[in-house]
């Protein structure tokens, strides 16, 4: 990729973090769900069966973990922040530093009286795992050793 695109996509990329970094945290910090009656009232306009409901009720907040995880450790390693250009293992570090930020929010949430849940930080977790994982196969020269390489054993031609 050419630098003026890179640093373009970086931009963009940071733009795109900021913003969602604002609305996560006013989401989590929140004292009750402010997505689950417009969820519930789409899914009913769509014409889904009532255990259908329920059970996106009761499993919507996980769906959100893992896709914001991911989405936000994806932001941090394509938004080229200078603290992580010069680590070694970027993916690693992206990782914890979405990890630590779900922490933080689930102290913040503790606060406020809506409990520290460990299934969210280990939905979170999933979803970190799974961008770390997309980052290092997409991208293997940039990522340190996140996920070793398959060596291909010596052709006997």
């Amino acid at each position: 990729m050419q630098p003026g695109l890179r640093r373009f996509m970086a931009w963009c990329s940071r733009v795109v973090l900021i913003c969602l970094a604002a609305v996560f945290t006013f989401l989590a910090l929140q004292s009750h769900s402010l997505i689950q009656p417009y969820l519930n009232h789409f899914l009913r306009s769509l014409g889904i069966p009532y255990k259908g409901l329920l059970w996106a009720e009761l499993n919507f907040d996980y769906f959100t973990h893992i896709l914001g995880a991911f989405l936000l450790t994806l932001l941090i390693y394509s938004s080229d922040i200078p603290w992580l250009r010069k680590s070694r293992n970027k993916v690693l570090l992206c990782g914890a530093t979405v990890m630590s930020l779900a922490f933080v929010a689930e102290i913040g949430q503790w606060i406020i009286g809506r409990g520290f849940s460990l299934k969210d930080l280990a939905t979170g977790a999933f979803g970190i795992f799974c961008a770390m994982y997309l980052l290092a196969r997409l991208e293997p020269d940039r990522c340190g050793s996140a996920v070793p390489q398959r060596r291909h054993p010596p052709s006997l031609l």
